[in-house]
């Protein structure tokens, strides 16, 4: 069983990967809510984006960029601009 997050591409590979570990929802734990549904791209953006900077120590506007541009290539997000 291996899946991608429709929203940020993390692979699930596993039950717990899943958003409320359940694996029919097509988006990982990290782009949950609390309550299972799936977080905004406002939100999503900001959570990978937060994560780029401290791992490539890039300026904020640089890591959103960067972000958006992958995430917009992806099933819950393609299109948006």
């Amino acid at each position: 069983m291996s899946r991608t997050c429709i929203s940020c591409g993390m692979p699930m590979t596993i039950p717990e990967d899943h958003a409320a570990g359940d694996i029919a929802r097509e988006y990982c734990r990290h782009c949950a809510t609390e309550n299972g549904d799936m977080a905004s791209f406002e939100d999503t953006s900001r959570r990978l984006a937060e994560r780029v900077q401290q791992t490539t120590k890039v300026s904020e506007a640089d890591a959103l960029r960067t972000v958006v541009e992958r995430l917009i290539e992806l099933p819950a997000w393609r299109g948006r601009s």
